[in-house]
Parts: structure tokens; sequence; C-alpha cells
């Protein structure tokens, strides 16, 4: 497992290459993104408290609907949660790659490409190297 100092030195080493401006920017899209994942964290508690409460409860009644039945009412609650759940994790991954490209744009190209150089031979973990330069500018 890699230490999570690269990421620090990462951020050390392209923080020359960032303006004010960029770090701005930057700043905007983390909250943006940790809003986004906040909501999403929620909703999946609130789907798993759900999916604990009927396997303790509707399990039973899931059993009861005949073999290749797709009819009765346990089932096809079964099958929302199950759909709302794909939905949240579907959502959870488009924030991250929508957030990933945000920060990659909001660097620039001279600070990308100071990031593949530092972080080299390694793909940058970019939620980690913009947290630092944060954590750094608010030092």
């Amino acid at each position: 497992m890699l230490s999570q100092g690269i990421w620090a030195r990462v951020a050390a080493a392209i923080a020359p290459h960032v303006s004010p401006e960029q770090l701005a920017r930057l700043r905007a899209a983390h909250g943006v993104y940790a809003a986004a994942m906040q909501r999403l964290n929620e909703q999946r508690a609130a789907l798993t408290a759900q999916a604990v409460a009927f396997q303790h409860g509707g399990a039973a009644a899931v059993a009861a609907v005949p073999p290749l039945s797709l009819s009765g009412e346990p089932l096809l609650e079964q099958l929302h949660l199950a759909d709302a759940i794909e939905l949240n994790m579907m959502r959870n991954r488009t924030a991250a790659i929508v957030h990933g490209w945000s920060m990659l744009r909001a660097l620039g190209p001279t600070a990308a490409a100071a990031l593949c150089v530092a972080a080299w031979p390694m793909f940058p973990l970019l939620r980690a190297v913009v947290a630092h330069l944060l954590l750094a500018e608010a030092a």
C-alpha cells in the first residue's frame, strides 16, 4: 500500500505551477464534490437502513412468492430498493469522474503536465493531491 506522503510530495512539486485563480477553482470544485458526496452518502445510509429492515422483515415475504413469479409486493419492493442502490452507486461514480475532470481543467495544461511528471510512475490520485494543495494554501 502506498504511503499518503507521496501525494503530499506531488502536491508540493506542482504547487509552483498552480496560480491563485486555479486554487480558487480547485476549492470551488472540491466544495461542489464534497456537497454531492454528502448527499449521496446520506441517501446510501437511508437505503442501507431500508435493506437491513427488509432483510429482517421482508425476506420471508419474498420467500413466500412462488418460484419464477415476478409478482408480489415484497418482491417489487426488493427490486425497487436494488434499483435505488444501483442508481446511488452510479451517481457516486459519475460525481467522482466529473470531479476528476473538473480538477484537471482547473489545473490547466502546465500544472497537469507537472502533476503527471511528479506522480510518475503512478497514476495521480487527484483528490488527494488537490486536498494537499488546499491544505497547504490554508496553512
